[in-house]
C-alpha cells in the first residue's frame, strides 16, 4: 500500500486501536498504564504505555487476553486450546450458553436485559459470566499492572452489571493491591475508539527519531 499510494501506512488489529484510542483520549487520558479489553462477537484487548501501543512484528501479535486459558479442561475453543477467556467471556459466548437455557437462544443484549428484570436463567448466565471476566481482568492487571483497566466493545454498555463484582475482584485478586490499585472503568469513546486510535498509530522508527530530538 505504501508503494502504491507513497503514503506512511500502519496496522494493528481493531481491539489495539481501541486501547490506544481510549488510552489517549477516552477513559484512559492522562494515565501512563492503560489496558482495555474488549467484550463482543470475542475477547480482544490492547496495553498502551506512555501513549504508544507496541506495533512491530510481536508487539501486533501481543494481548491476545482471549487466549489465556482460564480452564484448561474446559470448552474447546476455536483456536484449538480448552478453556480460553473468549469461550467464558464474550458476545458470542453468552448467546452460545443461552440455548442451553432458552430453546431459541437469546442475544447478549436480551439476556443482560432478562438479568437486569431478575430473570433467573439470565442471572445464572450473567453470574458466570461476570465470574470469569473477574479472573481474566486479575489475570491482565498481575501480568502488566495497568494504573487503570477499560472496558469496551458492546457487551460494555451493561457495564453497571459487570464493574461493581470486577471491582472486588481485582480488590482481592491483584497482588499488592493496596500499595498499587488498579481501576476498572468503561470506555467512553464507543464505536470511535478504534478509529481514533488508527489515526495515532506511531512506527518504531518514529519513536526513535523522537527519543535521538529530545
Amino acid at each position: 500500500m505504501e508503494r502504491e499510494t507513497g503514503r506512511t501506512v500502519r496496522i494493528a488489529n481493531d481491539a489495539q486501536c481501541a486501547a490506544l484510542g481510549e488510552a489517549l483520549y477516552g477513559a484512559g487520558k492522562g494515565r501512563n498504564r492503560v489496558a482495555m479489553v474488549t467484550m463482543g462477537t470475542g475477547f480482544g484487548g490492547g496495553f498502551v504505555k506512555n501513549g504508544r501501543l507496541e506495533n512491530d512484528r510481536y508487539g501486533a501479535m501481543a494481548y491476545i487476553f482471549g487466549h489465556m486459558a482460564v480452564d484448561v479442561r474446559g470448552r474447546l475453543c476455536n483456536c484449538g486450546r480448552q478453556g480460553c477467556l473468549e469461550t467464558y467471556v464474550s458476545a458470542g459466548a453468552l448467546e452460545c450458553r443461552s440455548s442451553g437455557i432458552y430453546e431459541e437462544g437469546r442475544e447478549a443484549r436480551e439476556i443482560f436485559e432478562a438479568a437486569g428484570a431478575g430473570e433467573h436463567g439470565a442471572c445464572k448466565l450473567v453470574e458466570e459470566f461476570v465470574e470469569y471476566l473477574g479472573t481474566g481482568v486479575v489475570n491482565i492487571a498481575n501480568i502488566l499492572r495497568p494504573e487503570i483497566i477499560i472496558l469496551g466493545g458492546g457487551v460494555s454498555a451493561s457495564g453497571n452489571m459487570l464493574l461493581p463484582a470486577v471491582s472486588e475482584a481485582l480488590k482481592h485478586g491483584v497482588y499488592g493491591y493496596e500499595y498499587a490499585p488498579v481501576e476498572i472503568t468503561c470506555a467512553m469513546l464507543g464505536n470511535h475508539a478504534g478509529i481514533v486510535g488508527a489515526a495515532n498509530l506511531q512506527d518504531n522508527k518514529e519513536e526513535a527519531t523522537e527519543a535521538d530530538n529530545e
